[in-house]
């Protein structure tokens, strides 16, 4: 990919030739373009999915932790180990 800044320097009759033998707007440009589009929205989607799989499993281990009494994810080690210290004086 090239960006050209600038006046134009060539003369109109070379910019028109070079118009006819290299044109833009050909079919495999369009091709490459669509597998460029393709390949970028399929990135996001995946990316999409991903994300909210992980926000999804989350979720639902932050509803079974307060099923069960525990009212953060966070608390749900330190409880247990809480509970081994409890186990051990005894």
């Amino acid at each position: 990919m090239t960006i050209v800044a600038g006046r134009e320097r060539r003369p109109g009759l070379r910019r028109k030739a070079e118009r006819v033998f290299h044109l833009l707007g050909t079919v495999d440009n369009t091709l490459f373009m669509g597998a460029v589009t393709t390949l970028i929205c399929s990135v996001i989607l995946i990316i999409t999915l991903v994300y909210s799989s992980i926000l999804e499993s989350r979720h639902l281990r932050q509803q079974r932790l307060s099923q069960n009494g525990i009212t953060s994810g966070m608390q749900f080690p330190f409880r247990q180990a809480r509970l081994r210290a409890r186990v051990n004086t005894r």
